[in-house]
């Protein structure tokens, strides 16, 4: 970005927080295409489903580093947006982005993952910038992140159900040795 592009930039930005929350952000966003990146996903599906019924475009790359990533998330997802989510299913070494494209040149970045705790920002913090130069130089990161590895999969891949049940499997143990250690 220029000089010029820089201070333009910061001086549209915006911060988001848990009173002008993410989650509100999204959902005042219609007829245009978001997408969505983050580490870890849970228990927002419905908001999934709320982001599309209102006429908008609606992609999700989600990681599983640590196996945080609730299954059901991508089995809700996958039936809400057939061709839309992607699962980084290279565990430790997937995606920890916490990022949301807004089209056409808005870019939400921060520390928020797609969970409520994120998207209500009770925890976490955003900031919203609108510059098209960066918007772009994201989405050609999204681009080549997609076709970076063979683990990086949508629901119709061919190995996307072989994938989903042995992180699944991972998962459960996960959670399983997790309950253990908090029960002690």
């Amino acid at each position: 970005l220029s000089t010029d592009e820089v201070v333009a930039t910061l001086a549209q930005m915006k911060i988001l927080s848990c009173e002008a929350s993410l989650r509100n952000f999204l959902l005042k966003q219609k007829h245009t295409t978001i997408q969505i990146f983050s580490a870890f996903a849970y228990s927002t599906a419905d908001f999934v489903r709320g982001l599309k019924a209102r006429n908008n475009s609606v992609e999700v790359i989600v990681g599983t580093i640590n196996a945080f990533t609730d299954p059901q998330f991508i089995y809700d997802v996958a039936s809400i947006l057939p061709k839309g989510l992607w699962v980084d299913f290279r565990g430790h070494k997937s995606i920890h982005w916490k990022l949301y494209l807004v089209a056409p040149m808005t870019v939400v970045i921060g520390s928020a993952n797609l969970t409520d705790t994120g998207l209500n920002l009770t925890r976490d913090t955003c900031v919203v910038l609108r510059n098209q130069s960066l918007y772009d130089d994201y989405r050609k990161k999204v681009e080549a992140l997609k076709g970076c590895s063979s683990d990086i999969l949508r629901p119709n891949s061919k190995k996307f159900r072989a994938a989903l049940k042995q992180y699944t499997e991972l998962h459960e143990r996960t959670q399983a040795a997790k309950q253990r250690a908090e029960a002690k």
